[in-house]
């Protein structure tokens, strides 16, 4: 949005599928204010599925190999 129009809204809207810290940091950082659902808002679904090891949320992260 930056790119093309040259600016970026003084307001974000987005779904859940957004909601990173990445995302918060970025549009804080560009003083935006932003209204997306973090992720883990649900906690009691993501709790039924913290057991499938294929959720992004429930694999390990190595800090020394960055994986």
């Amino acid at each position: 949005m930056k790119e093309k129009l040259g600016k970026l809204p003084g307001n974000f809207i987005a779904d859940t599928g957004y909601g990173s810290e990445e995302n918060y940091e970025y549009l804080n950082d560009e003083n935006v204010n932003a209204y997306v659902k973090h992720r883990r808002f649900h906690w009691e679904k993501l709790k039924k599925n913290r057991d499938n090891i294929f959720l992004t949320d429930n694999l390990k992260y190595d800090e020394g190999s960055d994986s």
